[in-house]
């Protein structure tokens, strides 16, 4: 694995770990817009996933050989979500 996925996968773990911290104040859906501080929340869980996608973007842009390694993972539908 070169050192550009590795960086690029560090910072996807990064977001992931915070959308998952960010979920454990959520209790039902209700709570994202029940309180400002729950859309807030939302936001921030929104941000990450967003910036997940387009990391996926940039391994697709190196054109590196995670893809080719793991072709079973819908890389485009991580991009478009």
């Amino acid at each position: 694995m070169s050192e550009i996925e590795k960086y690029i996968l560090e910072i996807i773990l990064e977001h992931l770990n915070v959308c998952e911290k960010r979920f454990l104040e959520i209790k039902t859906p209700n709570d994202f817009v029940s309180t400002e501080y729950g859309g807030v929340i939302l936001d921030s869980i929104v941000t990450r996933l967003q910036a997940i996608g387009e990391n996926i973007k940039r391994i697709q842009k190196q054109n590196t050989n995670l893809q080719q390694k793991h072709p079973h993972i819908e890389w485009n539908k991580i991009v478009q979500f």
